[in-house]
């Protein structure tokens, strides 16, 4: 099972890399979103 979720991961991670190559701009506006909603997360858990 470990070798399966390792494949999946990598692939995944390639889907990813493909993304930010066809849209680069995009994914940096979900990187910072994804940091903003990170952040409200800790801030309400302290």
């Amino acid at each position: 099972m470990a070798i399966v979720g390792l494949i999946f991961a990598i692939c995944l991670c390639q889907i990813q890399i493909l993304f930010a190559i066809v849209d680069d701009s995009q994914m940096e506006e979900e990187i910072l979103e994804n940091k903003a909603l990170k952040s409200d997360k800790e801030k309400k858990e302290e």
